[in-house]
């Protein structure tokens, strides 16, 4: 249970941070390649960095 806890708390973390980009016409900055994917599949600006 506390996977799934874990992982549905990132999807909505995810989720939250694309929509907020969206509203703000902005693109998203993130090293999280779950947030870079979501990112992509929404069609949201995305500032890639690297470590």
């Amino acid at each position: 249970m506390r996977r799934f806890v874990s992982w549905s708390n990132s999807r909505f973390t995810h989720a939250y941070f694309v929509v907020c980009a969206h509203q703000q016409l902005c693109p998203l900055i993130s090293l999280d390649s779950g947030l870079q994917t979501a990112a992509r599949a929404a069609r949201i600006g995305l500032v890639e960095v690297t470590s």
